[in-house]
């Protein structure tokens, strides 16, 4: 599913549905906080966790130059243990004008076996590296944080950097930039907004569910300093299903707007979108049965674009 962004809006009291209910600014502000925190608490949970993805990138930029990239992922975790596997299978498609220009695809892995042993698996070939190595490769090789689900962009592959989950706790403990109101709709309308260190505004604007009190959508709305305007900057949708007492995403739908400047100095912008879908294979659940060698590092690898069982796997190397 692509959501095409087209949607610029300035500033009322909602965009997104009309308000049913007039709360005090307290209330207000206590509704949000609890609906954020529940949020942060309910991701914090996605603990151990075997998962399959798959994720669907389009750009089109100046001169009709585009970008079309497919990437399927298997990750495990298990956070007790310290132990991680993530395999990645990605293919990139650079077009003109609907004709391909050209094509790569690579396999690429990482993996934690615990007791502070880090390895990377590139071009069929395993090494041993150390921590900080490591994670510098979790950005480049973009693995997922799922505590900052809805929070920032997925996959937030570096969730200590500025407008962290620090951040994020801080702003739910203050409440003083939050505010929630409820919609005709029945659903629940939050909005965190502070100014830009460049300057201007950024609006944050989530649609939580009175159900699952999960969020349904959130939009990002930038006002720049010389516009008086909010445009939108951002759109995600996520659906949800939930294992236990936990809520995963089954896809996340996010389309944004993005800018490119030409020889002349003037900006151009154009739109970027990302379909990301979800397999849970197991939550929060004992994964011991799995063994984190580098002979797994090796087998546990997506072929032509299917994910293979963690039981099956692929010919490999033995261990040398």
């Amino acid at each position: 599913m692509i959501l095409l962004l087209s949607c610029f809006c300035a500033l009322p009291a909602s965009c997104d549905g009309q308000s049913a209910e007039t709360l005090t600014s307290d209330e207000s502000q206590t509704l949000a906080s609890s609906l954020l925190a529940g949020l942060l608490g309910n991701n914090r949970a996605i603990e151990n966790f075997d998962v399959s993805i798959s994720h669907e990138h389009n750009s089109f930029g100046l001169n009709g130059v585009g970008a079309h990239m497919e990437a399927r992922a298997r990750l495990l975790r298990d956070g007790v243990e310290g132990k991680q596997l993530g395999v990645w299978l990605t293919r990139i498609d650079r077009r003109s004008d609907d004709e391909q220009i050209d094509t790569n695809q690579s396999v690429r892995a990482l993996m934690a076996s615990g007791q502070n042993n880090f390895f990377v698996a590139l071009r069929g070939k395993v090494a041993e590296v150390g921590r900080e190595t490591w994670q510098r490769m979790l950005p480049r090789f973009q693995w997922p944080s799922f505590e900052s689900l809805s929070l920032r962009r997925f996959p937030d592959s570096n969730p200590g950097s500025a407008g962290g989950i620090e951040y994020w706790d801080a702003a739910i403990a203050s409440g003083a930039t939050l505010s929630a109101q409820h919609l005709q709709s029945g659903d629940i309308q939050v909005d965190h907004a502070t100014p830009l260190e460049t300057g201007g505004d950024i609006l944050y604007r989530w649609v939580f569910s009175p159900q699952a009190m999960m969020p349904k959508s959130v939009v990002i709305r930038i006002r720049y300093v010389e516009d008086d305007n909010f445009f939108v900057s951002q759109r995600t949708v996520f659906q949800w299903q939930k294992i236990g007492a936990v809520y995963v995403p089954t896809q996340i739908t996010r389309s944004e707007r993005q800018k490119e400047t030409d020889s002349s100095g003037k900006e151009w912008p154009y739109e970027v979108t990302d379909d990301f879908e979800f397999r849970w294979n197991t939550l929060n659940e004992s994964i011991e049965s799995f063994e984190f060698t580098k002979k797994a590092l090796l087998e546990l690898k997506p072929d032509e674009f299917v994910v293979q069982s963690a039981t099956q796997g692929l010919a490999a190397p033995e261990e040398g």
